[in-house]
């Protein structure tokens, strides 16, 4: 495998400042000559599907990694880092059907909305990858292919029929994840219990950096601290403290792949004041140390 340590990461600006003007943004990636890399580490809040064209490819996401060949879907989750190799010496592409979480908004009621987006990423133990067989006389394949159809043919209409497709899309996705992973609970939880963890997990990615609690969070959406505590890990399927400790561990793996930022700055800028016991925390979940993390990635 050709040149594959990338050089540089980044995070993606969200796909309105990329030149889509919708929820979704669609193309198709081809390989090029001297390099494997399809795709150089990067993260974005879009929910993003990957569907092999020809040749076949090495996905990073996260720690995983998944091989896809041709016919094969893989979907990306939100804010999760991820890159793509080339396995193949020969010609070989994929299309990306990308899809902002305000897309689901659009079509579900703001309760529901935000019951399938925590599904969409709360995604650990989930299912993302479907096989070119596992994919046959599916819906979610005639789906992909009348979105890619439509982009490209650019019929009249097209626009209002690839945000239907998109919608259809997740739809799929959800159904077939359904039960499934750390958090069945969305499901069965309640509508007002959805809305105020969601608006917990607001919260509690809007302000990390510094010190917040569990009871800081249950006062913020009304709930009783023992209640709060209780509901919350049973819809994310983890503690409030396993929960943030893993916000603020994103965190610090984005601005290790992103910045030459030095590691004491980068536990300062993700909530921990003390360096020794983030670069500690960071090595037993991670298995390497922060500076081993960015020159292995």
């Amino acid at each position: 495998m050709k040149n594959t340590k990338d050089m540089g990461y980044y995070i993606e600006p969200d796909m309105k400042k990329i030149g889509s003007k919708n929820n979704y943004h669609i193309f198709k990636q081809c390989s090029q000559p001297d390099t494997n890399i399809m795709a150089r580490a990067h993260i974005h809040n879009a929910i993003e599907i990957v569907y092999v064209n020809e040749g076949s490819f090495t996905a990073m996401l996260g720690e995983s990694e998944y091989r896809i060949e041709k016919g094969d879907m893989l979907l990306i989750r939100t804010g999760v880092i991820h890159r793509l190799y080339s396995d193949a010496e020969k010609e070989s592409s994929y299309y990306i059907i990308k899809i902002a979480p305000s897309l689901v908004f659009d079509f579900a009621a703001d309760v529901n909305a935000a019951k399938y987006i925590l599904n969409l990423k709360l995604g650990e133990g989930k299912k993302c990858l479907w096989t070119k067989a596992e994919l046959e006389g599916s819906s979610m394949k005639n789906i992909v292919g009348n979105i890619i159809h439509e982009h490209f043919e650019e019929k009249y209409c097209s626009d209002m029929a690839i945000k239907c497709g998109c919608a259809q899309l997740i739809i799929s996705v959800l159904r077939e994840t359904e039960g499934e992973g750390s958090s069945n609970a969305v499901s069965e939880a309640t509508d007002e219990v959805i809305r105020l963890i969601y608006k917990a997990i607001e919260h509690i990615y809007n302000n990390f950096q510094r010190k917040i609690t569990a009871l800081e969070c249950s006062k913020t959406v009304g709930m009783s601290y023992s209640y709060f505590s209780r509901t919350f890990k049973n819809v994310t399927g983890k503690t409030f403290s396993e929960f943030l400790e893993d916000i603020r561990l994103d965190n610090a793996k984005k601005l290790l792949l992103t910045t030459d930022k030095a590691v004491a700055e980068i536990a300062f800028e993700s909530g921990y004041n003390d360096t020794c016991y983030f670069i500690a925390e960071f090595r037993k979940k991670s298995g390497v140390t922060p500076k081993q993390f960015r020159v292995k990635n």
